[in-house]
C-alpha cells in the first residue's frame, strides 16, 4: 500500500531543487523553529520536512488535495495518530530483524512517515 498524502499520483522526490531564496525563507519566516518542532530530534525528519515546507505548489489541484488530506486528519487525529504509530513500530521491528541502521530503513519509508508526521505535527 503506498500513502499519498503529499501528491495525488507520486512520491515526494528528496532531490528536487530547493529554492534559490531558500535561507532567506528559512531566516525571515523563522522555519528552523517550526522544522524543530515537527522533527523533534529526528535529523532525518528535519531533512524531510525541511524540504517539503521549502518546495512550493503552483498547481491548484494539488494544493486542493493537500488541504483535503489535512481536513481528514483533523477531522480523525487518533487515527492518524495509530497509522503513525504503527508505522514507527515497523521501521523499529525492521530495524531488530535485519539490523540496518534506522536511518537506512527509514528511507524506504520517506513518504510516508513524513506524511503522517506532518499530519500528526498537524492534529497536536
Amino acid at each position: 500500500m503506498k500513502t499519498l498524502l503529499l501528491y495525488k499520483n507520486r512520491n515526494f522526490d528528496m532531490n528536487q531543487e530547493l529554492p534559490w531564496n531558500e535561507q532567506i525563507l528559512v531566516q525571515d519566516l523563522g522555519l528552523n523553529v517550526v522544522i524543530d518542532v515537527m522533527a523533534q530530534g529526528d535529523e532525518f525528519l528535519y531533512d524531510v520536512a525541511y524540504k517539503v515546507i521549502l518546495t512550493s505548489l503552483n498547481d491548484v489541484d494539488e494544493i486542493i488535495y493537500r488541504q483535503d488530506i489535512l481536513k481528514d486528519c483533523l477531522k480523525h487525529p487518533s487515527i492518524i495518530r495509530s497509522i503513525y504509530d504503527i508505522a514507527v513500530e515497523t521501521l523499529e521491528m525492521r530495524r531488530k530483524i535485519f539490523g540496518a541502521s534506522l536511518v537506512a530503513i527509514r528511507l524506504q519509508f520517506c513518504t510516508a512517515q513524513l506524511n503522517l508526521c506532518i499530519c500528526m505535527w498537524i492534529c497536536l
